[in-house]
């Protein structure tokens, strides 16, 4: 019978090791998804996002259709950074703005010196990431915010099973989103149905 050479061995567990990673990402992420409530829910998947890509950290916008702006909705991580948290930019404006229009998740190796990146906010709060990769979120190809998360390690980087969970992670934010959106609509028409038969 033929053994497993040493280095197969190594690459063997080194995928069990992964499925079990993803296996208990997929779990935590159903657990989320329990919440049915929206901040909540928000709040418990970027801190997902940003522990499992080992980032610094990370911040949540959503997109106003409207007046055409992304909201930062959560900024994790740099205390300084989040003062930020309700504040809009112009959606077209700096790294997310590009990313936002690009529709696709973008990686940026050199916030510093990338012509994208917006000052501004970094100026305000003295945050300057190195790096940081963008994930816009998208519900039926119509964009529904973006996830930023910040100064990666460099293994997290090149690492393509990083990149699927993290657009897996982000894929199941924006349903779960809609799900907690469709929940309120009903629960704000049950109650008014109820206010009509009263």
């Amino acid at each position: 019978m033929l053994r497993p050479s040493p280095a197969t061995g190594t690459m063997m567990t080194m995928q069990q090791t992964r499925h079990q990673q993803l296996v208990e990402v997929i779990r935590r992420a159903n657990e989320i998804a329990a919440s049915t409530e929206l901040d909540d829910l928000l709040d418990r998947m970027l801190d997902l996002i940003i522990e499992v890509t080992h980032a610094e950290s990370g911040t949540l916008y959503l997109y106003d259709a409207e007046s055409a702006e992304l909201l930062f909705k959560l900024v994790k991580g740099d205390a300084a950074a989040t003062q930020l948290r309700g504040q809009r930019i112009p959606a077209d404006r700096g790294v997310a703005g590009f990313a936002l229009r690009q529709g696709k998740p973008l990686f940026f190796d050199d916030v510093a010196n990338d012509p994208r990146w917006d000052r501004s906010a970094g100026t305000a709060t003295g945050f300057l990431p190195s790096n940081m990769y963008c994930i816009p979120l998208h519900l039926r190809n119509t964009p529904v915010g973006l996830v930023q998360i910040f100064n990666l390690p460099a293994t997290s980087i090149d690492d393509h099973d990083e990149l699927v969970i993290l657009e897996l992670l982000s894929s199941r934010l924006v349903t779960e989103v809609e799900k907690v959106q469709m929940l309120a609509e009903a629960r704000r028409r049950e109650r008014r149905q109820q206010a009509l038969v009263e």
